[in-house]
């Protein structure tokens, strides 16, 4: 754009130079034209008032009147044989055109070098004067080259100058007057990347076009930021209403099922428990997505042994890992990582779990997944990491939002909130989840929680 921009002045500046040198040029010629019609005019007005003896007469006054040097001119009879020239000799051997007898150069106006004066050229002009006599007049230019030469060079360099200046314009030009794009693209990118609806465009206080594509792109935000808004509340009042009928069909469930007598009864009834546990575990999930979003997730903080921990989720993972030909690798925690941290102990484990529960569902029978426990920069690493398909450059944030689910075909039973609401759970500690790059194949997910003394509140989480 820069040097589009750049190209155009240049070229621009370029045009304007060398059309102001061909016109003024031009203006000039056709000065000298009209002077040698004019004198050519008063050969003809002599020719008829006293014949060929009176053009004669005037052609030698004009030659003595103006000089040598100033004037040539010479006269032709209707055979074409000259017979009157004035003086040549200051204008050197100035190669002078040939007569044509059908008259096709009359009227035509033709430039001439002069050898004697380099620095000046001439223009020559044949008409008929009367009685098949013809003339030929020549007079210099009013102009000469030492008056063109230094505009042609004064512009020559001015072009030069252009072209230098035309690159720096060019880049102000261009980024003053794409400043207000790149900071919508930047926006998009940041909220592309977050999705931190919430980011703004600066409009400025100018009403030119820039301006208001600002405003248009942040009244679109702001329709998109409600619509999601009415959207998530929505979803957060449905779970909230549906939670309580749905426990009261379980427990009418749970009570037939103790009373079932007839055979057949009670696995329907053992299936719509297990729907209704299903169900109110994803309006929990919901709520509690909701809360630690809008910040009002209580948490109990207390003292607990990571190994322990570890420990505890290799024990109810283990059997499912094998199942499926993997093997899950649980580490204790390295040197220098603390031994304990002070957390909620069931959202961390809860967080823990989902992303356990997502490496099992997408390494393969024969992968491998490792958790294990490392020290962090002010605190404490947790590490899922798995040997599956990984997960796709364009994908590494969305993955983190409600009801983001991975490859369909391999996505089991899934409800895409277990990454969402791990990330909630762990920033509510102040920590952050993020999925790092590592050299090999899978995904590899980061839990980091700051070290802190039990009770103290909950930091935002740090930027990563």
């Amino acid at each position: 754009m820069t040097l589009f921009t750049a190209g155009v002045f240049a070229m621009a500046t370029l045009g304007l130079f060398w059309g102001t040198y061909h016109f003024l040029g031009r203006v000039l010629d056709q000065d000298v034209g009209a002077e040698l019609r004019e004198e050519i005019g008063e050969y003809r007005l002599a020719f008829r008032e006293g014949g060929l003896a009176a053009v004669r007469a005037e052609i030698l006054d004009e030659a003595a009147g103006e000089g040598p040097e100033n004037y040539y001119a010479r006269l032709f009879d209707p055979a074409g044989r000259v017979v009157l020239e004035t003086d040549r000799r200051p204008w050197g051997e100035v190669p002078l055109p040939a007569l044509d007898p059908a008259g096709g150069a009359a009227g035509r106006i033709r430039r001439l070098a002069i050898p004697a004066r380099p620095w000046r050229e001439a223009r020559l002009l044949t008409l008929p004067v009367g009685g098949g006599y013809t003339c030929q007049v020549a007079l210099p230019a009013a102009w000469d080259v030492r008056l063109l030469n230094p505009i042609r060079n004064l512009m020559a360099w001015g072009t030069v100058l252009a072209l230098a200046l035309a690159l720096p314009l060019g880049w102000f030009v261009t980024r003053r007057g794409l400043r207000p794009v790149e900071e919508i693209r930047r926006v998009a990118a940041d909220i592309a990347g977050g999705g931190d609806l919430s980011r703004r465009v600066p409009e400025g206080g100018a009403r030119d076009e820039p301006a208001r594509l600002a405003a248009t792109f942040n009244a679109m935000l702001g329709r998109i930021e409600a619509l999601l808004r009415t959207q998530r509340e929505m979803l957060d009042n449905v779970a909230h209403d549906l939670r309580t009928p749905i426990t009261r069909i379980r427990a009418m469930a749970e009570t037939a099922l103790a009373a079932a007598q007839a055979p057949g009864a009670q696995e329907p009834l053992a299936h719509i428990m297990e729907e209704c546990d299903r169900c109110t575990a994803l309006f929990n999930a919901l709520l509690d997505l909701s809360e630690a979003e809008a910040g009002l997730l209580r948490l109990r903080v207390e003292p607990m042994d990571v190994g322990a921990l570890l420990g505890e989720l290799a024990a109810f993972f283990g059997p499912a890992a094998r199942d499926r030909g993997i093997e899950l690798l649980v580490e204790a925690p390295g040197p220098g990582a603390p031994a304990a941290v002070a957390a909620d102990r069931v959202r961390l484990r809860q967080a823990l779990a989902n992303l356990l529960e997502n490496a099992i569902r997408f390494t393969p029978p024969g992968g491998r997944i490792r958790l294990w426990a490392e020290a962090g920069p002010g605190g404490l690493g947790l590490l899922v990491q798995d040997s599956g398909p990984g997960v796709p450059p364009a994908d590494r944030e969305r993955i983190f939002r409600r009801f983001t689910r991975g490859d369909p075909s391999r996505a089991g039973s899934g409800r895409g909130l277990g990454l969402a609401l791990a990330r909630a759970y762990v920033e509510a500690h102040g920590g952050r989840l993020t999925l790092e790059e590592h050299p090999g194949p899978g995904a590899r997910f980061r839990l980091w929680l700051p070290l802190r003394r039990d009770g103290d509140a909950a930091e935002p989480a740090e930027p990563g």
